[in-house]
Parts: structure tokens; C-alpha cells; sequence
């Protein structure tokens, strides 16, 4: 089971390109985007730990068994509600997001509205399915395309367009104080630990999580060529006119012997499989938070019927991304994911030290 946990990780990780991370971050290019990446890669590191920690010596127990049975109802219940509402909108953002995209550069001639419908439909029936089973489809999905985000970075960091020049440039600005905006977006290429919400239910006291230095390499990197590249293809000027520089960095890329030559296909594609299985992934860990809200309401853990709660639930959300598809622009989508980000790594800091508190008040218990 502890290979889920290194796949979501990755997830989240290379998703951070549609959560607006490397906007944000190109936004304080010039005022401190460098010691916010150095400060963020040193604190979630530190948080990431601090999460395996805690779970660990609740073997077998997701967040709402924790609290139900450490605290009082009154507290842990809009805990609970704050926490399902997080991964609901990170959910919601790509989802809507990557709708408008496609419809824009893929599908222009099919109407929003009818996209938003089809892949809103999917999401909602992934996300409504057991937690074992959204484990294996993200196994599935990830393997398939990993092969393929390995290929476009290769392609990237070697291509002729590649401006060497521009990303030594941003290097000159590190001397810059980090920004909290920049430190809470670019936390989130560890914040794949937010399954483990839901998903220590399905750890055993036994499981350990080896290679744990992978963590940091990993995000590391990932942080360094998702916030790069687009200043190497676009210019230190020119990257921050875009909300997704890495859809226009991708259509900046040609494979002149592939079976596709243009990139941002093969990129489109890419992505919209792993942005509809992030969906389900933030959906589903949503829908059982908020559950947990309910005492009456049993966890999904594999069961083939999928509890009425849950269904009800997805249906909710699947309306919320209609009415946030069309009362919102894209640069409102922008300023809004930058208020959850600082909003997460706030109450991300607060779940840690309570986890600990009663990690430490069990064992002198």
C-alpha cells in the first residue's frame, strides 16, 4: 500500500503547474521568488516528515477517526469542514481550469458548458468510488503517463529554445527576502501528504515508508524546472504575461520526428488525464472529510455501493464548477488559488502541531 503514497505524492507535485505555483512564483521572479523556494523546500520537508510522523502512530485511522476520538465534537467538526473544503477547490480550480484550456486550445468548437458537463461527470464518478479504488486508478493513470512528463522535460531542458541566459539571470535576484505568498504556493509540491487524511485508513501498523529521501529530491526538482523552463522559453519579461506559462511553453516545443510534432498536444492529453485524476483524488479525500463531519456516516473503504452521502456530495460539487466556471475569470481563478494556497499552508502548520499534541498525549497515555 505504500506505493500510493509515493504516486500521490508525485501527483501533486506535477500538478503544481495548474494550481498557479509557477505563476505565482514568476510573479516575485525579481522580489524574493528564489529564497521562497529555498525557504518553502526546507519547510516542506520539514511538514512532510512531521505528517508521517503523526499518522504513523495512528496506524489504520484517517483524520476523523483521530479527532473523534481525541477531541470534542464542537472542535473537531469545523476541522473537518475546513479541511474538506481545501481539497474541494484545489479539485475545482484544475478541474474548471484545464476545462477552459482545452475548450481553448484543443476544442474550440465545443461549447464550455457542455466540457465542463463531461468532465465534471467523470470526476464525480471516480471521486464517489471507494478509497482502494481511487488508489489504483491513480496507480494505473500515473504509470501510464509519467513515461510521457519525463519525455516533455527532456525535450525541454535540451531544446534549442531553451534560454540558458535568462534562467542565470533570475539567479542574480536571490539575495531577495522570500514573500509568504511565494512560500505558502510553492509548499504545495509537498502537500501530497493531504492524503493521508483519508488514506491512513488504509495503512497497517506495520507499513513503512522507506526512501523518504526521494521527498526532497524529487520536489526539489520538480519545483526548480516547473518555475524554470517557462523563463527559459518565454524571457524573464515575457513569461509573466501568461496565467499558464506552461501551456504556451509546451506549444513552444516541436518533436520534428515524433508522430506529433507539436508538443502541446501530447501535453494536453498528458495532462488532462492526470488533471481529471487529481480531481477525483481531491474530491474523494473531500467528500470523506466532510463525512467525517457526520458521525453516522461510514467510511468508503472497498465497498462496491457507493454510499448516497458521497453521491450527494459530488453532485454539490459538480454544480459549485459551474457557477465557478462562469461568475469567475481566469485571472480571478489566479487570485483565488493564491488565497487557498496561504489558506493551506496555515492550517496545514495547525493540523501538524495538533497531530503532534496528541501523537505525544497518546504515547504518555
Amino acid at each position: 500500500m505504500l506505493r500510493y503514497f509515493y504516486y500521490n505524492m508525485v501527483l501533486v507535485m506535477l500538478m503544481n503547474i495548474m494550481i498557479f505555483v509557477p505563476s505565482i512564483l514568476i510573479k516575485d521572479r525579481y522580489d524574493g521568488a528564489m529564497m521562497s523556494m529555498l525557504v518553502a523546500i526546507m519547510i516542506g520537508v520539514l511538514m512532510t516528515l512531521a505528517y508521517m510522523y503523526a499518522f504513523k502512530a495512528f496506524p489504520g485511522q484517517g483524520l476523523p477517526e483521530i479527532l473523534s476520538g481525541h477531541v470534542s465534537r464542537w472542535i473537531y467538526t469545523p476541522i473537518l469542514a475546513l479541511f474538506g473544503l481545501i481539497p474541494f477547490i484545489y479539485g475545482l480550480q484544475v478541474l474548471v481550469g484545464y476545462s477552459v484550456l482545452i475548450n481553448r486550445f484543443i476544442t474550440p468548437d465545443i461549447e464550455l458548458s457542455h466540457l465542463l458537463l463531461f468532465t465534471s461527470l467523470i470526476v464525480w464518478f471516480g471521486a464517489s468510488r471507494s478509497s482502494k479504488t481511487v488508489l489504483i486508478i491513480s496507480e494505473i493513470i500515473l504509470v501510464i503517463n509519467l513515461p510521457l512528463v519525463l519525455l516533455i522535460l527532456f525535450k525541454a531542458l535540451t531544446g534549442d529554445e531553451m534560454n540558458w541566459d535568462a534562467v542565470r539571470t533570475i539567479f542574480h535576484h536571490t539575495r531577495f527576502s522570500p514573500t509568504f505568498r511565494g512560500v505558502s504556493a510553492a509548499t504545495f509540491i509537498f502537500a501530497g501528504t493531504i492524503i493521508m487524511t483519508i488514506m491512513n485508513r488504509l495503512f497497517q501498523v506495520n507499513d513503512i515508508i522507506r526512501f523518504k529521501w526521494l521527498i526532497p529530491v524529487v520536489g526539489t526538482l520538480t519545483l526548480l524546472t516547473s518555475f524554470f523552463i517557462p523563463i527559459g522559453y518565454h524571457g524573464t519579461e515575457g513569461v509573466a504575461t501568461f496565467v499558464y506559462p506552461w501551456i504556451t511553453t509546451s506549444d513552444s516545443m516541436s518533436m520534428e520526428f515524433g508522430f506529433i510534432e507539436r508538443v502541446l498536444f501530447i501535453f494536453s492529453i498528458m495532462y488532462l488525464n492526470l488533471s481529471l485524476l487529481f480531481s477525483i483524488v481531491m474530491w474523494h479525500i473531500s467528500a470523506e472529510l466532510l463525512k467525517g463531519c457526520f458521525p453516522a456516516k461510514k467510511p468508503n473503504f472497498d465497498t462496491i455501493e457507493t454510499p448516497v452521502f458521497t453521491n450527494i456530495v459530488c453532485g454539490i460539487f459538480v454544480i459549485a464548477s459551474y457557477f465557478y466556471a462562469f461568475l469567475f475569470k481566469e485571472l480571478q481563478f489566479f487570485m483565488i488559488g493564491e488565497g487557498v494556497h496561504k489558506l493551506r499552508f496555515i492550517t496545514d502548520i495547525g493540523l501538524i502541531l495538533l497531530l503532534l499534541f496528541l501523537t505525544r498525549r497518546r504515547k504518555q497515555a
